[in-house]
């Protein structure tokens, strides 16, 4: 036999002479677990030495091909094949090619006399990489010999399964760079090998001649879906036959997601699959399921598609089928390991997505889908919630889409039932006990806190959805149904409640579940009443008109009565009522001020509560408070033009409840809504409106003025504050060798400092400020007008109090405290708080156990830095609000300096969470400069921060990456969970980082802006253009993108990535800098960005982001080390560019096994590509290029196919951000930025 060649593309032989019992010794030496590492190191470096060696292919050969040779040695000669194949095979001459080909095909051979599936499948792998480098190019025979092997024996049909799926995989699945590099030729060829000549005719012309790469007229698809079919048809079910069946299923799977549906139909294999379902082998009917679900989860289906493969599988007969599978497999929650659950769930995927074709497409009127929706039904109604939920998101999908066609009569039987479904599944699961069947369900399926919330939250959507689509297609069926059933329901709540003892309350029961459950049932309800009439709000019929105004009166007269009715004594329940009050008044009734008068009555009345010696019952009356006078907020917004025409009535009625409640915080935010009144009010004279408002606001200015003196010095500060007293307190008690801060019970003296801290703050304009700053947008003049005399007192006073709060993160700081006891202030300023998915037990178990420690030193401690987290809060607040303002604010000539002293260079101390915290107030405050005052304010705050944030995002992250790496202690009182939650926040303060940063530069910022909500002052000119031409920004801007690269965050690597990919070409021209400013830029990319992109490349960790590092890579290397063409413009002429700088080629030539000629190939590739080109060539060849640079995952270690245990769709309901849960999301961030009281989130820690 003929040697391949070397390197040199030449024909020739080799006159080395390998000794097979030295490699057969050296493997023995690797596999023996009696060898020492030194011994099998030298031995893996003989083996590796072997494979770059000329005619070493044949070597591998022979002993892949000696069936009498051990497992391990002929898996080697694979290995050597392999090698050869990947590293080698670019280099050969035709010759040389068509002598390796011959000896990877010759393997085939032994497969019949090959025990091992490894090495079955191990030559098979050989198969389809050889085929991916040259089939279809030089080598046009591939399927002839596949069907020669096809009609031998059982195991050679398996093997060539195994082919055609990996083939399929690798062309059509995964991101093969080879299979990429070789683009359309090879896709072309894979289609027409699995099509027939009607649904494909192919045909790859090269010249002047015309190659098939089919033989014959029958295609794969159609061969292998006729055997599957005599295999199920076989009478007894042997292991091979059933072996055969999983490899069939396994390789339609892969198929089935990209060929086109006539091959489907011709070949008949979906009713081969849908045949497979009945199978009595379980994994068999798991893996037609997913086999369909291969091809019905496709992105979305042509109409032809949905008629020819949607319709046919919702039939009654096909039905059948369906709900026989379904009834096998229901299962109780202690059998979810069961594979007869899996089926469940993937049947309830399968349903949701024929309802999502049906919903695009209605089949024809005489088909009867009544057995199809009863089974949806079926599925709805099952206790796992992971199995309901597809079902439910099916239904509302065909209720979105069927009420407003004429096919709506075919749900009509079912909608009864199903809103009986989404009613009861309408509850809140997440508090339910951990002994309920669903919630058994759930645990067993998702882990991580976050993911069950997300899924919970979703679920509960979904039923609310349904709810709401069949009350605005059927309203006043359904109206009359909800109404009376949530009658029931509330009178059975309002039974209990008033035999329940007060003195024994507990903060969640099952009657407040239910509470809300039926009251989430009434929103939902209205939702689609509401619903109904917007749509119709221009219609002009008189029984339209007639319909909404009956069903208007119908909601309010049970509304009121709900209000006079209903009066529970929990504060819990009560506080749901006002919610659903107060969402009825702002939307379904908001024309109707008599409504809004009763809710505002029952709101006030709700704020008279009894006193109470029971904590819970106690702590739940101030959230009753908190949350009353928020939605009064929210009511007196909406009703301000009406609440106005009686001002002094509300004024006096709101003072007696001042009088009666002494919280100071109580009366602020009482007093803040009758200024929201007089800003909201339309109607109202300017002078009356500036004289009311300067009442609220003028005391102010004499408040801030008293402070003065305090606030002089830090040290004057922490006097007035008590701060002074903490170090002492804390080293008298000998907190520093106290274990458990918990177990001792706070003294005198510590209850005197706590007392002492509230009266000192209690001066502080601090909160009133803010609470009053919260004005509407629509009144920017009027409010410029009554806060601009305020603006520097009010300024001089936050920032130099933000400073002062920020210095006492440092323990170093703390007065009368010797150096040996600030490890004691460290301890002290460690926030106690609940972290989803780290911390053991519910958030309200946490709450009870902060609330249960308020009087020992914890407790005490807990004080401490609630005081000054809440002085930071309310300072972050204003400097945020008083952005509003404009250019009375930006304009003022020593802000920024000011700004990014007092509030950004003294954030070092701050802890992650707490820089975390400031970053949150800082977007808006930048995105509102307006253009005029950008040079001025945003060069010195935006380079400060980014110079702070590059800061504390590396130097946190290399702590994390030290610990990993074993480089530094653990410390001696902490703990995993300690460690865990730690990380949990610096990513999250890393995110934020990150997507403040990301924001300035992302390409697509003008679009994200131009759906946004409005800011007050944006710019016109773009924020975008202002960045990359100011080199202040640009420094720190680039070492911290750089630095981010590399941080083991996900969210960061999906944020940063992407965004650098925009970024880096725009300076590939002067258009934003230019000359020596310009080529810093490109060098420092060009170095130190490459150099972090190929680090993280070469990581593991990073796997899943390599394709787009890959790119990153490649467009730094177009842009600044190669040339490219430069178009004609109006003033010069079309030319070629030379590279900026060779460094990207000499940052790639210094990478140990990269040489100049693979370099050189592909840079001359990509130029020929261009930053136009497609970017999945560009991420295959520089993946081709450091193929053994890039690091794997450790699942890719071993070659696991997590497919099937894998649900597309499971992932989705994971997520907060589904079916409209990213609003409620958004909603928590807003509160910030629209300047809401931040206290609610303050007391989640402790």
């Amino acid at each position: 036999m003929a040697l391949l060649n070397g390197a040199d593309g030449h024909n020739g032989s080799s006159d080395s002479k390998l000794d097979l019992s030295t490699v057969i010794q050296a493997l023995d030496v690797i596999h023996n677990p009696a060898s020492k590492n030194d011994h099998r190191h030298s031995a893996t470096a003989y083996l590796e030495s072997l494979k770059d060696q000329d005619g070493i292919a044949e070597t591998g050969f022979i002993l892949a091909n000696d069936n009498s040779q051990q497992p391990v040695v002929r898996y080697f000669g694979l290995d050597v094949l392999e090698h050869v194949i990947k590293r080698q095979s670019f280099a050969l001459n035709e010759q040389g090619s068509a002598n390796l080909r011959d000896l990877i095909l010759r393997l085939s051979l032994t497969i019949d006399s090959t025990p091992q599936p490894f090495i079955r499948n191990k030559i098979a792998a050989l198969w389809v990489e050889l085929a991916k480098r040259s089939w279809a190019l030089d080598w046009f025979d591939l399927d002839e010999i596949l069907q020669q092997l096809w009609l031998q024996s059982d195991v050679s049909k398996e093997f060539v399964l195994h082919v055609l799926e990996n083939l399929s995989e690798d062309v059509f699945v995964r991101e093969d760079p080879t299979a990429i590099l070789r683009d359309r030729d090879l896709n072309n060829a894979v289609v027409e090998i699995f099509t027939s000549p009607a649904n494909y005719a192919g045909g790859l012309v090269i010249g002047d001649t015309k190659h098939h790469m089919r033989c014959g007229a029958e295609g794969w698809t159609t061969r292998i879906s006729s055997f599957l079919q005599a295999l199920l048809s076989r009478r007894t079910a042997t292991k091979e036959s059933q072996r055969l069946c999983g490899a069939v299923l396994v390789t339609l799977r892969s198929v089935f997601s990209w060929i086109m549906s006539p091959a489907i139909v011709s070949a008949n294999a979906m009713s081969a699959v849908c045949e497979a379902m009945t199978h009595p082998d379980t994994h068999i009917r798991l893996a037609a399921i997913d086999t369909l679900l291969a091809f019905y989860s496709r992105k979305s289906l042509e109409a032809v598609e949905v008629q020819a493969l949607v319709h046919p599988l919702c039939l009654p007969a096909s039905v059948g089928v369906l709900e026989q599978v379904y009834k096998t497999a229901i299962v109780g929650p202690d059998e979810s390991f069961d594979p007869r659950y899996a089926i469940s769930k993937k049947l309830g995927e399968l349903m949701y997505h024929l309802a999502t074709g049906l919903a695009s497409m209605s089949p024809p009127e005489d088909v009867d889908l009544v057995p199809y929706l009863t089974l949806l039904v079926a599925v709805a109604e099952h206790d796992s919630l992971l199995v309901s939920i597809a079902a439910i998101h099916a239904w509302h999908r065909l209720l979105e889409a069927w009420t407003n066609r004429s096919r709506s009569s075919a749900l009509e039987p079912c909608i009864q039932p199903i809103l009986q479904v989404a009613m009861r599944r309408i509850i809140a699961y997440d508090m339910l006990p951990e002994d309920e069947p669903a919630v058994q369900f759930v645990n067993e399926e998702i882990e991580l806190y976050p993911e069950k919330q997300g899924f919970y939250l979703n679920y509960r959507r979904l039923c609310s959805a349904v709810i709401e689509s069949i009350s605005a297609a059927y309203l006043q069926d359904a109206l009359g149904f909800v109404l009376s059933s949530v009658d029931a329901g509330l009178g059975e709540v309002i039974a209990a409640d008033r035999t329940e003892e007060l003195n024994q309350y507990q903060r969640l029961s099952i009657s407040m579940l239910r509470t809300d459950a039926l009251l989430s049932v009434i929103d939902a309800n209205f939702k689609g009443i509401f619903k109904f009439n917007s749509t119709r709000v221009n219609e002009e019929k008189q029984e339209d008109r007639q319909l909404r105004d009956q069903l208007l009166q119908q909601c309010k007269q049970w509304a009121t009565n709900m209000l006079s009715r209903y009066k529970f004594r929990d504060p819990g329940t009560t506080l749901r009522q006002i919610k659903t009050a107060v969402e009825a008044s702002s939307k379904l009734l908001k024309m109707d001020t008599e409504f809004a008068f009763s809710v505002l009555q029952h709101i006030l009345s709700s704020l008279d509560t009894p006193q109470t010696n029971n904590p819970i019952l106690a702590d739940s009356y101030a959230e009753l408070h908190q949350y009353a006078i928020q939605e009064l907020r929210r009511l007196c917004s909406d009703h301000a033009t009406y609440f106005i025409t009686f001002y002094d009535q509300l004024e006096n009625n709101l003072g007696q409840i001042m009088n009666s409640n002494l919280d100071q915080k109580f009366q602020i935010d009482l007093k803040a809504i009758l200024m929201l009144l007089v800003e909201h009010a339309s109607g109202v004279d300017r002078n009356i409106r500036l004289e009311r408002l300067r009442s609220f606001v003028n005391p102010l200015i004499s408040a801030w003025s008293q402070q003065e003196a305090a606030m002089s010095t830090f040290e004057s500060f922490i006097r007035a504050q008590a701060f002074d007293r903490v170090g002492p307190f804390m080293t008298r008690v000998n907190a520093k060798n106290l274990h458990d801060w918990t177990t001792v019970t706070l003294d005198e003296e510590g209850q005197q400092i706590q007392r002492a801290m509230k009266d000192g703050a209690s001066p502080l304009p601090l909160r009133e400020t803010r609470v009053l700053l919260n004005a509407p947008e629509d009144l920017h003049d009027i409010v410029c007008e009554v806060w601009a005399p305020l603006l520097r007192p009010i300024i001089q006073g936050v920032l130099r109090l933000a400073s002062y709060n920020h210095q006492l993160h440092d323990p170093a700081a703390w007065p009368n405290l010797s150096p040996d006891q600030r490890s004691i202030m460290q301890r002290l300023m460690r926030d106690r708080y609940w972290q989803s998915g780290i911390s053991g037990g519910s958030m309200q178990e946490f709450h009870h156990k902060v609330r249960a420690t308020k009087m020992t030193l914890e407790g005490f401690a807990s004080s401490v830095r609630g005081r000054i987290r809440t002085n930071l809060e309310n300072c972050y607040s204003i400097i945020h609000t008083l952005g509003r303002l404009g250019s009375h604010f930006y304009g003022i000539p020593e802000l920024p300096d000011t700004l990014s002293a007092a509030l950004l260079s003294s954030s070092a101390p701050l802890s992650p969470h707490h820089f975390g915290q400031l970053l949150s107030m800082l977007p808006k405050l930048i995105e509102e400069c307006p253009p005029s005052n950008m040079q001025h304010f945003l060069t010195p705050v935006l380079a400060e921060l980014t110079l702070q944030i590059d800061r504390k995002c590396t130097s946190e992250w290399q702590k994390v990456h030290a610990k990993t790496a074993g480089e530094a202690q653990q410390q001696v009182n902490g703990d995993l969970s300690d460690e865990m939650r730690d990380e949990s926040v610096l990513r999250q303060m890393t995110t934020k980082a990150v997507n403040i940063v990301t924001s300035w530069i992302d390409g697509n910022r003008e679009v994200k802006l131009s759906t946004a909500k409005r800011v007050v002052n944006r710019a016109d000119t773009s924020f975008r253009n202002f960045v990359l031409g100011n080199r202040t920004i640009l420094e720190p801007l680039l070492m911290f993108c750089t630095h981010s690269i590399g941080y083991k965050d996900t969210k960061t690597s999906s944020t940063i990535i992407p965004v650098l990919q925009k970024f880096v070409p725009a300076f590939s021209t002067e258009v934003h800098l230019s000359g020596s400013d310009a080529a810093a830029v490109r060098e420092f990319i060009s170095t130190e960005m490459l150099k972090a992109a190929i680090n993280s490349l070469n990581d593991g960790y990073f796997a899943d982001y390599h394709q787009h590092l890959a790119v990153l890579i490649a467009l730094i290397w177009l842009s600044y080390g190669l040339p490219a063409h430069i178009a004609a413009t109006e003033t010069q002429p079309a030319h070629h560019r030379p590279p900026w700088t060779d460094t990207p080629q000499n940052v790639l030539l210094s990478i140990p096994g990269v040489d100049r000629v693979q370099v050189d190939r592909t840079g001359m590739q990509l130029a020929v590509l261009g930053l136009a080109g497609k970017q999945r060539t560009m991420r295959a060849l520089i993946l081709k290029l450091l193929e053994n640079v890039r690091g794997v995952r450790m699942s890719e270690l071993g070659k696991i196919d997590n497919k099937q245990e894998r649900s597309s769709l499971l992932e989705k309901y994971k997520q907060r951000n589904l079916l409209g849960m990213q609003a409620a999301v958004d909603a928590e961030r807003a509160n910030l930025k629209d300047g809401v009281d931040l206290e609610g989130v303050a007391d989640m820690f402790g």
